[in-house]
């Protein structure tokens, strides 16, 4: 139930979000809410309360949507939203946990210490759940540098001009885009003042 409460927290909020702050209702930012929720319940869906879940989900949706706006203006390209989902809103549910947690649910969750540890009354949990995810960003961010930096040193991390053009799925995998197929879209069309190929069908036997 906390799982699903708040991942339609964040579906809701983020499609206020993208109402007030874009003008519009944006199904990408209804759906990356909806991730952002479940993201951020995921570490602690069983010792958090109904409504607890519902603030996580909110919370974590405005988390999200303010991450990717962030690495738009560092000029970031993340056109996946994945650090904004996973790593902002990851980050925040392990903090959650210990901001939101009651130590009847880790009980109930029959947890090794349940019963003999009051770690969530005391604030204690928040504190690991903090550390553990200063962890994690560390390790993260040296097996990741050291990765990239040997690419870098050896194959190199960046494609050529050319090949950044016509975009990787095509140069790369082979994959054709269904504009290279069959053309642009009537929308397109109508915003580029582009001609259309109309296809005519008829009933008429040849």
């Amino acid at each position: 139930m906390t799982t699903t409460l708040s991942a339609s927290a964040g579906c809701i909020t983020a499609t206020i979000i993208s109402s007030v702050a874009e003008k519009t209702f944006d199904i990408g930012l209804a759906l990356n809410g909806i991730l952002a929720g479940l993201v951020s319940i995921t570490a602690n869906c069983s010792v958090v309360n109904h409504w607890h879940a519902v603030f996580i989900g909110m919370i974590g949706s405005c988390l999200c949507y303010c991450a990717s706006r962030l690495l738009h203006r560092l000029r970031v390209d993340d056109p996946l939203d994945a650090f904004a989902v996973h790593g902002a809103c990851g980050f925040w549910g392990l903090l959650a946990t210990g901001l939101f947690c009651t130590d009847a649910n880790v009980e109930y969750a029959a947890y090794p210490n349940a019963g003999t540890c009051k770690a969530c009354s005391t604030f204690e949990q928040f504190g690991v759940q903090f550390l553990g995810g200063l962890v994690i960003f560390v390790w993260t961010a040296a097996t990741s540098g050291a990765l990239f930096f040997t690419l870098k040193m050896t194959m190199g991390l960046r494609v050529s001009e050319e090949e950044e053009d016509v975009g990787l799925d095509k140069s790369e995998h082979g994959i054709f885009s269904t504009e290279d197929k069959y053309g642009p879209s009537m929308f397109d069309v109508e915003t580029s003042n582009q001609p259309v190929k109309v296809l005519t069908i008829s009933n008429t036997e040849p």
